[in-house]
């Protein structure tokens, strides 16, 4: 007979109850990396009216998304969610945690030149690749609509599309996410590229640049390299210069602030990221997008730039109110997840399971 002393028991029904919790953890859905008092994810296309059959599937994702298929090809700042506009064109960004108001005030606009700013593609959706930095950092929050809500792309060229982040603490860092997706190759798959840039109107804002630039657009497929050479060209051919320019100039600045801009592809394992986000005593920052290199990739070298002159947009980002406790912040690898509320109920549940535990053997002998 095993003779176990009761002070023997209780640790290692302290143990088992850890290594259950720590598991449950483990098993957590994959989110920002990094530690944050709250983080609020935002599907960008699944607002649309055209998707509102579709809504994002997993709670507290909001879905705030400015399409000008609805109201017209020009300039525009409506905002809708669920197929609806939203009053005052002003969406609240809400904590992924519990769906508890951040604060936080989101609007957008789209100014375009050409012939159709922004619209929605249901068959361009494509989910995000394990083990991939998007993967990681999204993991199963962007939700089984995902791919379902298609691509978010801006049409013909020419259009510019800003984020804006009013109501910002002033004397607290931030970090942005973004990401967008596409599948691969054909027609109107995997759009060109977009330059996405950090706005910060007041100049001692600071923040790093720890964006992903996607191993697939670079020399050999390695991240961080030089962009790769394509064998087709078209009538946007001159942009190729001076994107190969500031693709390579932002590989070779990340985890800086010497470039506050970083490129889109498309691709699932790349993605945006501005971490220290200092706002300012305006408490603004804005995320501009803006059609650089229109196109489409036939293959591997072939960017097709005759025709579907297309340029991918962000459909999905996250805004993390970056802890005080994390000091100079992530520089892109990160620690943990915020923890959410199902942590804390497990933990609390262990500590009853042992309390009733000891309790029954007390009574026992």
């Amino acid at each position: 007979m095993n003779r176990t002393t009761p002070w023997k028991r209780a640790i290692t029904c302290h143990t088992v109850t850890t290594v259950m919790l720590l598991t449950c953890t483990a098993n957590a859905e994959a989110g920002l990396i990094g530690s944050y008092d709250w983080v609020a994810y935002n599907n960008s296309a699944a607002g649309a009216p055209v998707f509102s059959a579709a809504p994002p599937t997993v709670s507290n994702v909001t879905d705030f998304t400015i399409d000008t298929a609805i109201e017209g090809p020009t300039n525009t700042s409506s905002l809708y969610s669920g197929g609806t506009r939203v009053t005052g064109d002003v969406g609240d960004l809400v904590r992924f945690a519990d769906g508890t108001d951040t604060g936080v005030d989101y609007s957008a606009t789209i100014v375009s030149t050409g012939w159709h700013g922004a619209s929605f593609r249901s068959g361009l959706g494509s989910g995000l690749v394990s083990g991939t930095v998007a993967h990681d950092n999204f993991g199963d929050i962007v939700g089984t609509n995902y791919a379902l809500n298609g691509a978010y792309q801006n049409d013909h060229s020419f259009s510019t599309s800003t984020l804006t982040f009013t109501n910002l603490d002033p004397t607290r860092k931030y970090s942005f996410a973004a990401l967008s997706t596409q599948i691969e190759w054909g027609a109107r798959g995997t759009g060109g590229f977009s330059k996405v840039s950090l706005i910060n109107d007041d100049a001692t804002g600071g923040f790093l640049n720890n964006t992903t630039q996607s191993p697939f657009m670079s020399v050999g497929g390695v991240a961080g390299g030089n962009l790769r050479p394509f064998t087709r060209s078209g009538h946007l051919a001159t942009n190729l210069p001076t994107l190969t320019t500031e693709w390579n100039l932002v590989n070779a600045n990340l985890g800086t602030s010497n470039v506050a801009f970083a490129f889109l592809t498309g691709h699932s394992d790349d993605m945006i990221r501005f971490d220290e986000i200092m706002p300012g005593p305006d408490g603004i920052f804005s995320i501009r997008t803006e059609t650089f290199m229109a196109g489409r990739l036939d293959g591997p070298t072939d960017l097709n730039l005759d025709g579907n002159n297309e340029s991918i947009g962000i459909d999905f980002f996250a805004l993390g109110l970056q802890s005080v406790e994390s000091g100079s912040g992530t520089t892109g690898s990160g620690t943990t997840s915020v923890p959410e509320p199902s942590s804390y109920v497990t933990s609390i549940a262990g500590l009853l399971l042992m309390w009733l535990f000891a309790r029954r053997r007390r009574r026992a002998r």
